[in-house]
């Protein structure tokens, strides 16, 4: 290793200290933006909640909604039928009221699976057959 004189000392020094000097601020510069990233990434994870809880109560009101939609339809619907059913009584007899109360509730959204029309055909065709 090469000495080092006296006078070069100063020298050294001074290039030690601007290089402390420089690595300083370069870890100051990385700190700060570090802090930025976080603050971004906060106010993102305050929004995402924010968001997420609006759309929890935006889809709980659609729910309530549909739920109170279809209760409303399928007391209609009951009502009807029994409107009908006094109607049919007076001019009908009972298998024939059967046939027409299963077919109206086979169009009831909440108690029955959606057929296809064929399907629905088919279980009429029979349903006379038997009669």
């Amino acid at each position: 290793m090469p000495r080092i004189s006296e006078r070069d000392v100063p020298v050294i020094l001074n290039r030690f200290d601007r290089r402390i000097s420089d690595a300083e601020r370069r870890i100051r510069a990385l700190e700060d933006s570090v802090k930025g990233l976080e603050s971004n990434l906060d106010a993102l994870s305050e929004e995402t909640f924010e968001k997420d809880k609006s759309v929890k109560k935006s889809l709980d009101e659609i729910r309530r909604n549909i739920k109170e939609s279809i209760e409303k339809r399928v007391s209609d619907l009951e009502m009807q039928i029994k409107e009908l059913a006094k109607i049919l009584n007076m001019k009908i007899d009972k298998s024939e009221l059967v046939v027409l109360k299963e077919t109206l509730e086979m169009y009831d959204p909440i108690k029955s699976q959606f057929v296809t029309r064929g399907e629905v055909e088919r279980m009429l065709s029979e349903k006379r057959s038997r009669l």
